[in-house]
Order: structure tokens, then C-alpha cells, then sequence
């Protein structure tokens, strides 16, 4: 597969879609618009929490995405707290 033609598959939101619903961490690959897509990266962490770390800053320090994230019980804190605003803390950003 030419560089050119996987550049256009992970920019390509419907393929992007497909592939973090069958793994999570496909999100690794998409293009950077799309690990700001908030449909794009909830549909990764409701299939697995880890994809978090894939995600665009702030969708990491997005209370629901990192909820979402949370319900796949996995330790997605450290991934983010990159995201998180220090001065609040992990608990209160989320209320």
C-alpha cells in the first residue's frame, strides 16, 4: 500500500470509524482532525478506554470522553491527565 493511499484511509472518517470500532487502538493512526472528532474518539473508548492516549488534548480533558473511557474499567488517568486541568483535579473536572 502506497504512503499516500494510508495517508487518505486515516484521514478518511468512515474508514477511521470502521477500524476504531473493530480496535480501539487504531486511533493511533488516524489524522489529527480526527483525534479531535468527538464521535471519531468516543467510538474508540467505548471499545476500549486505552484509545484515550490517541486522543487530541482536549477530548482527553473532556469530562465525558474521559468517563466514557472510565466505564471500560480501565486506568485511563494517566493518559488524561495530560489534558487535565491541575489546578481542579481529576474528580472535580469531571463534575
Amino acid at each position: 500500500m502506497s504512503r499516500d493511499l494510508a495517508h487518505e484511509l486515516w484521514a478518511d472518517r468512515d474508514s477511521v470509524l470502521a477500524a476504531v470500532r473493530y480496535e480501539a487502538s487504531c486511533l493511533r493512526y488516524a489524522s489529527n482532525e480526527l483525534r479531535a472528532d468527538r464521535e471519531v474518539v468516543m467510538a474508540a473508548v467505548k471499545k476500549g478506554g486505552h484509545a484515550l492516549e490517541y486522543a487530541s488534548a482536549e477530548l482527553r480533558a473532556d469530562a465525558y470522553v474521559v468517563l466514557a473511557a472510565m466505564q471500560m474499567n480501565e486506568p485511563v488517568w494517566w493518559y488524561q491527565y495530560r489534558g487535565m486541568d491541575r489546578q481542579r483535579g481529576p474528580l472535580q473536572a469531571c463534575s
